[in-house]
């Protein structure tokens, strides 16, 4: 080949390029549009990023995962050094580069939920950071991976275990804050809100869809299956997003998402309602009892779902239902308590003592978790042994009463004790007058199932003019709808 055809070979190879890049120019715009339809664009604007990373960005196009794959080694190089603050930002722009690596979603959402709150000392500071974490999985993550089930129950924990537990010195800022949010939006009767009316239903059922990304047709139908639940606590919203998970997700293995469920039911069940008592700026939780059944069901259904973890579960449910007699019993549902406590001498042999009958069974449960340091049990303890205090003190029985009266408080003092000044801001409780108020609402609201001749009967011992509660501040309205299902009679094992 001689040098002038060599020279036209070449000239014809670069025209060939030139012509193919345009043509692949003009085909791209096509492609990204058809792309984005089909949810397959995996690219999303950086902004904030250095203008390096954004120049390196855009000249290595389909390279991306290559600059996400160092920033990574760089995110976990920071987190060895504590420096949550600059892997946060890193890890947004991974996110960025490769929004559909559902595992960077979590590992940030926890790091702002867990490793980043924890640095402030301000409470509200905390509730921040918290909020940021489930926020970010909410409104971003799920958008690019909405059949990511890991997202899912990323999410549900956050609720059930930053929020709903007592493990953060905060817990009670974020239980209130919450329940305040929710009480706002959801007003007392989130069932309107499918098919709001009003203009006011119609804005906070805009803000429920929009903001909080909950959809209260769903919200019904998890309230139908699990509940009565009460939205708004944190076991509610955890319970809604896994079964949201469980519905949308793709994953083969679910057990996660179910397990979370029957977890975050048992601890409902424990401390899922808010007492009608506001006091001092803080919540006041008592156990929702009316979701015993529903429970027991969640944790029967896991032993079959979950073979190769059947004896763990076996063993939270008898613990579970060890707690029931006594939660029913002093709640003065003696008939039902009675029921439970057979059902879990016939499910579980020799977990009671032989004999002992279900008064016995009571008193020793009492002593025995009197001496714990289990806020949510002593709380427990406390509203039960008040809601006894009342009954008795409304059928005459006034000795009784002021013994029940007094054991709440000897249980209040050695828990108080037990605890140490060290620890009280992460595990108080509250006074017994709080519990006092809290427990006369409760016995005297018309959702208590109290018959009207026994409230009339305390408002007499008390004092009380007719259709009055006691004398407690404003508080926040029960937000369940006056249909949600509630479990009055039936024992769990009715064929068991």
């Amino acid at each position: 080949m001689n040098r002038s055809r060599f020279t036209l070979f070449r000239v014809g190879l670069v025209a060939l390029i030139v012509v193919l890049l345009t043509v692949a120019g003009l085909l791209q715009k096509g492609l990204n549009t058809e792309r984005l339809a089909l949810g397959m664009n995996r690219y999303v604007e950086l902004k904030g990023a250095p203008p390096v990373l954004a120049l390196t960005t855009v000249a290595l196009g389909g390279f991306r995962g290559l600059v996400a794959n160092a920033l990574w080694i760089r995110a976990i190089e920071l987190q060895d050094q504590d420096r949550y603050f600059e892997k946060v930002q890193l890890a947004d722009w991974i996110v960025k580069l490769q929004p559909h690596y559902a595992h960077v979603w979590r590992v940030q959402a926890w790091d702002m939920a867990y490793n980043i709150s924890v640095k402030f000392t301000d409470h509200d500071d905390r509730w921040r950071w918290v909020q940021k974490g489930f926020e970010l999985i909410r409104d971003q993550g799920l958008v690019y991976n909405p059949d990511e089930g890991t997202l899912y129950h990323e999410i549900g924990w956050i609720f059930m275990h930053k929020m709903g537990q007592n493990l953060d010195d905060a817990h009670s800022l974020y239980k209130l804050n919450w329940a305040r949010e929710m009480d706002a939006v959801l007003g007392t009767n989130y069932v309107s809100l499918i098919d709001p009316q009003t203009d006011d239903e119609k804005a906070r059922s805009k803000e429920l869809r929009e903001h909080y990304k909950l959809d209260p047709a769903f919200m019904k139908e998890i309230d139908g299956r699990y509940g009565p639940l009460e939205w708004r606590l944190p076991e509610a919203h955890a319970i809604y997003w896994a079964a949201l998970g469980l519905k949308r997700s793709t994953l083969k293995d679910k057990m996660s998402l179910r397990r979370l469920i029957y977890q975050s039911m048992q601890i409902a069940v424990t401390r899922g309602r808010i007492t009608p008592d506001m006091m001092s700026g803080r919540i006041v939780l008592a156990p929702n009892i009316d979701m015993s059944e529903r429970a027991n069901e969640a944790y029967l259904e896991n032993m079959q779902f979950d073979p190769s973890n059947y004896e763990q579960v076996q063993t939270g449910h008898k613990n579970f239902l060890k707690n029931l007699p006594y939660y029913f019993y002093l709640e003065g549902r003696t008939k039902e308590a009675t029921q439970w406590f057979n059902y879990l001498r016939e499910k579980y042999p020799g977990s009671v003592p032989g004999g002992m009958e279900l008064e016995a069974y009571v008193v020793s449960k009492i002593s025995e978790y009197a001496g714990e340091t289990s806020q949510e049990k002593t709380t427990g303890i406390l509203k039960g042994l008040v809601t006894r205090y009342y009954l008795d003190l409304a059928t005459g029985e006034e000795e009784r009463a002021g013994t029940m009266l007094r054991l709440a408080q000897k249980a209040r003092a050695r828990y108080m004790a037990e605890v140490g000044k060290g620890q009280l801001v992460r595990l108080d409780l509250p006074e017994i007058p709080v519990l006092l108020r809290s427990g006369l609402d409760d016995l005297l609201s018309a959702r208590s199932g109290l018959i009207p001749e026994v409230q009339a009967m305390l408002r007499t011992r008390l004092g009380l003019p007719a259709g009055t509660n006691s004398a407690a501040p404003a508080r926040i309205p029960m937000a369940r709808p006056p249909e949600a299902p509630v479990t009055t009679n039936a024992p769990p094992g009715k064929g068991a």
